[in-house]
């Protein structure tokens, strides 16, 4: 109790202008406030877990199609994979924040899909395989995943276009399989939001050994949801509307430089508040019950474990 607390309390001091909440009822359909307040109650009821803002319990039901239960899991989950995957979601100070942003591009882009789906653009700034690392890209993708969802709320799922225009065959020998491996259990089982489409372009011979490295480690379900494009112009408009990607990818909004700016300047001027979710962890020693309902995690030593929780 002590530390959320005292979470509460850096919270109270911040200036971020969080989107409002009230609206994300009438925005997300299925979203329902006896909901949202049964799993505040729940909350209560797990010691080892953190308390969460009402923005986190409202993504973290999106994305299990509001089912109670599942809901239970993936926030477990979430918290347990973050709490024993610190490369990943571990501390990020000033200076490392900012290394991030330079070198890793995550741009929520202006508008949503038709069907309400928030897209993302990401890449690499530069093809310097010195200053790559896996984990960082991590980071940088989970800081703009949180700073997108508070400053905008709740979406309908997430499509997500890598440009890889940048990576070569040097990235791939700095790929860290174990931890890339728990990356993926973490986007097929505790990832708060749906991920409905994954794009990949300006591809090359790199991206076919890339998947063929990765293929054993993915459900099906996640590996269909990937799409090659060798040509984007020829291929991907089919599935994402030109006019709403950057105007260097043929579309109508600002260009991904201007709007990385925009992104990265928010994340940077809020590293406090990413400080103190990056606190939000289990505690393990409190945790009341095993559970078994949950798929496995990856646990203290490493190796997968079942989690319980109290009903």
């Amino acid at each position: 109790l002590d530390r959320d607390c005292r979470q509460e309390s850096a919270l109270e001091a911040m200036t971020f202008s969080f989107v409002d909440v009230e609206l994300q009822y009438e925005k997300v359909k299925g979203l329902r406030r006896e909901d949202v307040a049964y799993l505040k109650e729940w909350l209560l009821r797990q010691p080892h877990l953190p308390q969460l803002r009402e923005l986190d319990i409202m993504a973290f039901l999106q994305s299990c199609d509001f089912s109670i239960e599942m809901t239970k899991v993936t926030i477990d989950n979430y918290y347990t994979i973050k709490t024993f995957c610190r490369e990943v979601f571990g501390p990020r100070d000033a200076e490392k924040v900012k290394t991030i942003v330079d070198h890793y591009q995550v741009v929520p882009l202006p508008e949503p899909t038709e069907k309400g789906y928030l897209i993302l653009m990401s890449g690499l700034k530069n093809s310097n395989v010195g200053v790559y690392s896996f984990e960082d890209y991590g980071k940088a993708i989970d800081m703009v995943g949180r700073m997108t969802l508070y400053s905008r709320g709740v979406f309908n799922g997430v499509v997500i276009i890598f440009n890889t225009k940048n990576l070569t065959f040097g990235h791939l020998t700095k790929l860290n399989i174990s931890l890339f491996r728990k990356y993926l259990v973490y986007l097929q089982e505790a990832l708060p939001a749906q991920l409905k489409q994954i794009h990949v372009i300006n591809t090359s011979s790199v991206i076919e050994k890339l998947l063929s490295i990765i293929r054993p480690f993915m459900k099906r379900e996640l590996f269909d949801l990937i799409h090659v494009h060798s040509d984007y112009k020829a291929t991907l408009f089919q599935h994402v509307r030109q006019a709403l990607l950057p105007q260097d990818f043929g579309g109508s909004q600002r260009s991904t430089d201007d709007l990385h700016d925009e992104i990265a300047t928010l994340v940077l001027e809020n590293i406090d508040l990413i400080r103190v979710d990056e606190a939000n962890l289990v505690d393990e020693s409190k945790r009341l019950v095993r559970w078994t309902k949950s798929v496995g995690v990856f646990g203290v030593d490493g190796s997968f474990k079942q989690l319980e929780l109290l009903d």
